[in-house]
Order: C-alpha cells, then structure tokens, then sequence
C-alpha cells in the first residue's frame, strides 16, 4: 500500500501496534503523518519555517541558537531543527521567517 499524501509505499515493520494500525487505516506513511502534526501546528508562535527548515522554539536554551528576521523583527531564539521539510508538505508549510546576520558583531 503507498501513502495517499507523498504516493511512497507505507512500512510499518517493527511499529508498536497502535502506530502501525493508525498509520495503515489513515493511509499515510511515518514520515507524512510527522509532517501533518507539524501542519496542524503550523500558526503556533514557538514554530519557524525558514529556507524548507522547519524548527521549534524551546524556551530552555538547548537549542541551536538562531538569529531571525519574523514578522518585521529581529530576534535570537534556541530552536530544535525538525529537518527539511518534504517537496509535498512545501506549500502547505511555507517560511515565516528567514535567517538574519547582526551587522557588526564578530
């Protein structure tokens, strides 16, 4: 059976049982059903999209420092990198924000 959403086939060897049959009645692969929660949290405010990078916020600084340009602001966040958002997941999760330089600091 391939995956409704990116047509790869679904693998669900070695899933505990409750993974394996949500993701076999959905229809979906691990990796498209990782991407639509991400979709579902698309407006939060502790998400970045930035260059088809999807990160997370964390609020306890164990992240990868990030300086970014959102909503006409410059800001240094502690992110999780999410990875690369797939080519079928592009437009439903465009950037929110881009990858920002502070002049002058070394």
């Amino acid at each position: 059976m391939n995956c409704q959403v990116c047509k790869n086939p679904i693998n669900t060897t070695g899933f505990y049982q409750e993974l394996k049959e949500r993701l076999e009645k959905a229809g979906i692969c691990h990796s498209c059903d990782i991407w639509l929660a991400h979709w579902k949290q698309r407006n939060d405010d502790n998400v970045l999209r930035i260059s088809g990078n999807h990160y997370i916020i964390v609020k306890d600084g164990t992240g990868l420092e990030l300086t970014v340009r959102r909503n006409g602001k410059l800001q240094t966040v502690s992110a999780w990198h999410q990875g690369l958002i797939p080519e079928v997941f592009r437009n439903a999760l465009p950037d929110n924000a881009q990858y920002a330089r502070r002049i002058g600091v070394a």
